[in-house]
């Protein structure tokens, strides 16, 4: 029998720490997420993308390189904390150089949307640029088969809806007549969709009305219905509307209309003075305050924004509207038509008023019973009215004209606020310019100030080899989103003064200077001056220029 030999016991070593390696794991994935973003990201940013994830692999593998060190576990998780900082920090100053960061929200909430959201609810992929339709039950429209007759107006459903979501649509318009209009709406400027024929126009309307859930057979009265979409992972909830119109049958896809008031007075564009004067007035008890704008131009958005700066939870606010798109959370909204008269608005007035609320709102007034029960309101309690024009001295005027008697009509008054909306360049591709001297000093800006510019790009941009690149981020509109340019007139004792003895306007004015005040084109240019806008577009904006977006009251508020 041989000797047994003796043999060591080998140990085994703990070679690879579970905890060091489930911690690399989990900065890893949201750093494969990062650098997924920023290898797509750099097309639209212009940027080499080579250079960029090659200097990003290089910190990625730097710092896995440091997963075996022993005794260094703290080092090394800071390590790979740090790195990842570092390249996005990097990265995002570059981009910032070359198309700025401006449009970046939109893309990142587009890039880290959860996972599953580019299927349906059958669990098929949503092809790129095509727009799956789902009814409000849930149901998802089927792609109709290419040798039946529906598939023609399938088509042409999806071509009008991808090009105008794509391009940020408020709305879409289908208007039947000889040759059927097709056209889309991004901040409030109208564009042509091109035309079909009637009976495609019709099949469409068709279509439409149907996934709405809405009367095929009815094509007269006014109907509602809701579709929702989703395209390139991106969904909209679409109200469907229809009414009758001389050439025919008219549809109205607009687009997000419950989100279309989220402002708050921080949101809306104005500046901290005047919200400082608003949430004054906002503190007393009574008193009226007047919101002005245009159509098309934010003006239920404004006076909504100013509601909720009241604590709506203890405070007792009520308001009377034209058929609201969205509910403001513990107001009570009291509806009348969008086409109602003068008389039917003044009893709702009337009605709300004997409910002795803490506030009344009406968003757009046209009565001038209404507008004598607002006044006497009040004496005793906060009342806002919204009117329908271009300044605040404009709404001065028609305030008074309505109520028709100037000591009723101020007496209670405290404050005006009017504002445009203008539309705000596109930050990765305007196009700076130095600006002539003189046209500077026509604007009241010091050339000595100011020595860059920027304007809306009018031709395409191009690669080195001279292809067009389209933009992006604004989609080749040049602008992306509006904001607000506001004046707001303090109604003092001099104000009050000045309009019952009949000052002129110029008067007016001077007073209004005296409280500091800036006119809404002095604030835009304020816009033009940080390279949010351009002079054209101001110019544009205060002269009425192009058609408002038509809607049952209003476009909406700022954007983007």
């Amino acid at each position: 029998m041989e000797p047994m030999v003796s043999m060591a016991v080998v140990e085994v070593g703990n070679y690879v720490n579970p905890w060091k390696l489930l911690a690399a794991v989990v900065i890893l994935l949201p750093w494969a997420k990062m650098l997924t973003w920023i290898d797509k990201d750099t097309v639209a940013a212009r940027l080499p993308r080579t250079v960029v994830n090659a200097g990003n692999m290089v910190g990625l593998l730097a710092a896995y390189l440091l997963l075996p060190l022993e005794g260094a576990f703290w080092l090394v998780l800071l390590t790979l904390l740090a790195i990842p900082i570092l390249e996005l920090g990097v990265y995002l100053l570059l981009r910032f150089q070359s198309v700025g960061l401006g449009d970046l929200q939109q893309e990142l909430k587009r890039s880290f949307s959860n996972i599953g959201k580019g299927k349906g609810k059958s669990g098929q992929t949503v092809a790129a640029g095509f727009v799956q339709i789902q009814t409000k039950a849930g149901v998802v429209a089927s792609v109709p088969d290419e040798q039946t007759p529906e598939r023609q107006t399938f088509d042409a459903v999806q071509q009008l809806m991808a090009t105008a979501l794509r391009k940020r649509a408020d709305r879409i318009d289908i208007v039947l007549g000889e040759a059927t209009a097709l056209s889309f709406w991004v901040d409030g400027i109208r564009y042509d969709g091109g035309s079909v024929d009637r009976a495609l126009g019709a099949s469409m309307i068709q279509y439409l009305k149907m996934s709405g859930g809405l009367d095929l057979n009815e094509r007269r009265k006014p109907q509602s219905g809701l579709i929702k979409t989703q395209m390139d992972s991106v969904r909209h909830e679409l109200t469907v509307r229809t009414a009758g119109s001389k050439t025919g049958e008219a549809l109205a896809l607009v687009s997000d209309i419950r989100k279309r008031h989220d402002f708050k007075l921080e949101t809306l564009g104005l500046d901290e003075n005047q919200i400082e004067l608003i949430r004054s007035v906002v503190q007393e008890p009574s008193g009226l305050v007047l919101v002005a704008a245009p159509p098309g131009h934010g003006l239920r958005s404004a006076v909504y924004a100013i509601l909720r700066a009241h604590d709506a939870f203890l405070t007792h606010i009520l308001t009377v509207e034209r058929a609201p798109d969205s509910e403001i959370e513990g107001i009570t909204q009291v509806v009348i038509p969008h086409a109602a008269s003068g008389q039917e608005e003044l009893e709702k007035v009337k009605w709300v008023a004997s409910q002795e609320p803490d506030v009344i709102a009406v968003p757009v007034l046209i009565d001038s019973g209404s507008a004598q029960i607002m006044a006497g309101f009040a004496a005793e309690k906060r009342a806002y009215v919204g009117l329908r024009c271009g300044s605040a001295f404009e709404a001065l005027a028609m305030w008074r004209k309505l109520v028709g008697d100037d000591m009723a009509a101020l007496s209670n008054l405290r404050l005006v606020v009017s504002g445009r909306l203008v539309r705000k360049l596109c930050d990765a591709c305007k196009i700076g310019y130095a600006p002539d001297a003189n046209q500077l000093r026509k604007m009241n800006i010091d050339p000595a100030r100011v020595t860059k510019l920027f304007q809306a790009r009018t031709s395409p941009m191009r690669d080195s080899k001279g292809n067009p690149v389209p933009c992006t981020f604004c989609q080749d509109m040049a602008y992306n989103g509006r904001g607000g340019a506001y004046e707001v007139l303090v109604v003092d004792d001099e104000i009050r003064q000045l309009l019952t003895s009949g000052a002129s306007s110029s008067q007016l004015k001077t007073a209004f200077r005296r409280q500091k005040g800036r006119y809404i084109q002095e604030k835009a240019l304020v816009m033009v001056e940080d390279g949010r806008t351009s002079v054209q577009e101001v110019l544009r904006v205060m002269k009425g220029e192009a058609p408002h977006q038509p809607s049952p009251d209003d476009s909406g508020g700022p954007r983007g």
